[in-house]
């Protein structure tokens, strides 16, 4: 038998999640991101790098502040990603 179980530490409302595998960490709690505003998924997104800071985060997702916003693509860094392997800010 197994179950998953899931334990909330905290709660941050209004809170703007993207993957950490979208993160270059810069700082303790600061990183930068590439972002490409308004891309809908179609042809080569243009990208613009932007500073955030790191408010938490787990093994998969951070939350974050700074020049970021809700439905804005972030690149992802993975091995053997290219360059529309993105994720969109919730």
């Amino acid at each position: 038998m197994t179950a998953r179980v899931k334990i909330l530490t905290e709660q941050i409302e209004k809170a703007l999640t993207i993957p950490t595998a979208a993160l270059q960490m810069t700082g303790e709690n600061t990183a930068t991101v590439l972002v490409a505003p308004g891309y809908t998924g179609e042809g080569q997104p243009e990208f613009e790098e932007r500073t955030v800071n790191i408010v938490a985060q787990d093994a998969s997702m951070a939350v974050v502040e700074g020049k970021i916003a809700e439905g804005d693509a972030v690149k992802l860094n993975l091995d053997g990603a290219d360059e529309s392997d993105t994720a969109k800010v919730g």
